[in-house]
């Protein structure tokens, strides 16, 4: 399968956005992945989306993500228009640190791809009315700064842009269906711990915060990630303690402590058991394990 590359479709550095309208006329091969996330808006008429094997339908309003190297490709379309928006999501989160932290961006950006073959259903954000015409605008104002390239227009389509997806983060938690609110349940765990993960976290209380028992949050994260929630937060702090070894010189013992681990040796075993080298190890690499 071939990759479409950020060199190629992302070139600029400053500003790693491309939005563009496409019309879909013929049913299109399910024949390639990207290095980046592409977002889909269904600006008019309908059609089928096919992501990887499964056929979903989609018409004017949906608004849904496809993941990086996840293949994709349209049917029996009619009449459809679609505007595409193709990002780097690391450059903006570099930029919009609060992010991670809404419980709509973890749902509708990382959960829902995860769990869409699954459960052979497409989670999308329908907008209609104004909320529509407005998504529409920003992006038309968008396009033309990137076109015209005044000062600061990195920085403004950033900001128009970063709206957009708080937009996105709120439509997607007010869904009220089954699935979408055990979503934003993960959601809501997912964004705390990654504004709280230095902090004693147990299983019981990470349950309590968001009212399900502490089998239903296992079987929610297992079921979206792989991992129970415990194993989750200490992939986010050893995430922390990576970029501390590289960036700063603290001690181990104080990057265990800004990291979430109760004291060095724990961090020391944590490193151990998961990258099979010491933190001491790691920073003289220099780089982070394969």
């Amino acid at each position: 399968m071939p990759l479409l590359t950020r060199e190629e479709y992302l070139p600029d550095p400053l500003l790693p956005l491309e939005i563009r309208p496409a019309g879909v006329r013929t049913d299109t091969p399910p024949d390639h992945g990207h290095e980046f996330t592409e977002m889909v808006l269904v600006t008019a008429g309908a059609g089928t989306h096919i992501h990887g094997s499964v056929p979903y339908p989609i018409s004017r309003g949906d608004l849904f993500v496809i993941a990086s190297e996840q293949t994709h490709a349209y049917a029996d379309p009619r009449e459809l228009e679609v505007l595409l928006f193709l990002f780097e999501e690391s450059h903006f989160l570099e930029r919009f640190p609060d992010l991670p932290r809404l419980s709509g961006y973890q749902g509708f950006f990382h959960l829902e791809p995860r769990m869409r073959a699954r459960h052979r259903r497409l989670g999308k954000v329908h907008l209609s009315g104004r909320t529509l015409s407005g998504f529409t605008a920003s992006a038309a104002s968008i396009r033309e700064e990137k076109a015209a390239r005044p000062e600061g227009y990195a920085l403004r389509c950033s900001l128009l842009f970063g709206a957009l997806l708080v937009e996105i983060c709120r439509a997607f938690v007010a869904d009220e269906t089954p699935r979408s609110r055990e979503l934003r349940r993960l959601g809501d765990v997912m964004a705390l711990l990654e504004e709280r993960f230095d902090e004693p976290w147990s299983l019981g209380r990470l349950a309590a915060e968001v009212h399900v028992s502490p089998s239903t949050l296992t079987r929610y994260f297992k079921r979206a990630t792989g991992k129970t929630p415990i194993n989750y937060l200490t992939d986010l702090r050893l995430a922390r303690a990576r970029g501390l070894l590289l960036s700063t010189d603290l001690t181990v013992s104080q990057i265990a402590a800004q990291s979430g681990f109760a004291e060095g040796n724990y961090l020391a075993r944590t490193f151990k058991a998961r990258l099979n080298m010491t933190p001491t190890a790691f920073r003289r690499r220099g780089t982070k394990p394969a």
